[in-house]
């Protein structure tokens, strides 16, 4: 697909971007807010009397100058990593970005989850899963004959409030690590893989423990296989240590109910709890390493009363602020974006009151569409896509204040159902059959794609 020349506003200053599809560009925010720098604190020089000292004991002995050389390289990695923290962060407030298309199938594309970058595992439109080299654009290896499985029953009442009236068929949820790929789709239960070095990928089976289940989300962690069921069960199989494969496993090690259908889920691991969002209309807490249900704490977010239009939750995330904290944002069908702090005591969660209500905030622009994803790259920033088409940035840099929209990426389908960010490059789908890449990190020129020996078969699916 030739690229072509796309021009957009961003602050009032006409950008050109390279573009390689057709529809992708910017609308920015005309008053961006200042973030806070950042947490990573770094001497950039020593005081004249520090140095002097740091002189005098490096001629005392050649201990003290081995110690002083290590402290000086340590201290200029240091300076170079928080100057490349800091460009970055910029180019994230800016919108400079190289967007492209870094994937293109035969088929829709319907859910992504990235493995180990740039390895992607998309699930189509008709059920099949594949695994690609988003660097180069290689299909690495598929599935087949997935959509000739046969459906649970009586799927379409739930999937209307799923996918709120745009169901594009397929796959519901992927997840993938490293080599390890996990599916859901309308037959039920989990359909595991791995990649191998042939065309196929590899079954190891379906989990017996789903069987004729409805899976609607799916995480994949360095130990545990996270699963969200139509059933309200959250459950956490192990992938890592368990004696037995994961498709014999007949009982996960760790389950929670929460009596509502799930239909997202986020983990934030470096503080041990997750949240789910349910089909009743409510975000529900978890301690990750305890399921005791007595410690699941709900909120419920403020809406109008009587709403203008009937809405439901349908998403949200735990986002990590750059002072320290997490926000939970959730986003609705009518297109809102909710979000509220987490309380702490003593540097710890408060488990017995979690939610900050007094900071609890509803976020403007709304979307115009259901909000379907939600992703956090980075501390302090929320991405939000909705059924309007649009990708927006919000900054959310302190616990103590509503999140600030900064700019949107605008001409994605009502079918966008993924979002992938390492803080270097957004990654989704939601553009037909292509994955989209907006990539942060990239030089004054777009990266060219390395020249590689194609593996396994032809450039592009079949």
């Amino acid at each position: 697909m030739p690229p072509h020349t796309t021009k957009v506003m961003l602050l009032g200053v006409t950008i050109t971007m390279m573009m390689v599809t057709s529809s992708f560009g910017f609308v920015a925010s005309s008053t961006p807010r200042k973030t806070p720098p950042s947490l990573l604190h770094v001497p950039l020089k020593m005081s004249s009397s520090n140095s002097e000292s740091s002189s005098n004991s490096g001629s005392a002995s050649g201990e003290g100058s081995t110690d002083n050389s290590f402290m000086e390289s340590l201290r200029a990695r240091q300076v170079e990593l928080l100057s490349r923290e800091e460009e970055l962060d910029s180019k994230w407030k800016s919108a400079t970005c190289h967007s492209r298309v870094a994937l293109s199938m035969q088929d829709w594309i319907r859910r992504m989850d990235v493995a180990d970058y740039p390895l992607v595992a998309c699930g189509s439109s008709s059920g099949n899963i594949v695994v690609a080299d988003l660097e180069t654009g290689d299909v690495l290896a598929k599935t087949e004959g997935e959509d000739a499985k046969e459906h649970l029953p009586d799927l379409a009442p739930f999937l209307r409030i799923l996918y709120s009236g745009f169901d594009g068929g397929g796959t519901i949820a992927v997840a993938a690590h490293k080599d390890f790929i996990c599916s859901a789709g309308r037959q039920g239960s989990v359909q595991l893989w791995r990649l191998g070095d042939g065309q196929q990928l590899v079954s190891q089976g379906s989990m017996v423990a789903a069987e004729g289940t409805l899976v609607t989300c799916l995480h994949l962690d360095d130990d545990y296989l996270w699963v969200g069921r139509m059933d309200g069960k959250l459950q956490a199989f192990s992938h890592h240590s368990a004696t037995l494969p994961l498709a014999l496993q007949q009982k996960p090690e760790l389950e929670w109910n929460f009596d509502s259908p799930i239909l997202s889920m986020s983990l934030a691991q470096d503080i041990g709890y997750g949240i789910v969002t349910t089909a009743e209309g409510s975000v529900e807490l978890f301690d990750m390493e305890d399921d005791d249900d007595d410690l699941i704490s709900s909120w419920i977010p403020s809406v109008d009363v009587p709403p203008s239009v009937p809405s439901h939750l349908l998403s949200s995330e735990l986002v990590p602020t750059k002072d320290g904290g997490y926000v939970v944002a959730t986003g609705t069908t009518d297109g809102s974006l909710h979000t509220i702090p987490l309380a702490y005591k003593n540097g710890l969660l408060d488990e017995a009151d979690p939610w900050l209500h007094d900071k609890a905030a509803s976020c403007k622009p709304k979307h115009q569409g259901s909000l379907k994803c939600l992703t956090s790259p980075l501390p302090g920033w929320l991405i939000s896509a909705g059924q309007d088409g649009s990708m927006r940035l919000w900054d959310v840099a302190s616990s103590e204040e509503a999140p600030n929209y900064m700019y949107q990426f605008v001409g994605y389908k009502v079918w966008i159902g993924s979002l992938w960010s390492d803080g270097k490059r957004i990654v989704s789908d939601g553009a037909d059959n292509t994955i989209v890449i907006h990539d942060f990190d990239a030089g004054e020129e777009p990266r060219k794609r390395p020249k590689k020996r194609r593996r396994n078969g032809p450039r592009r699916s079949s």
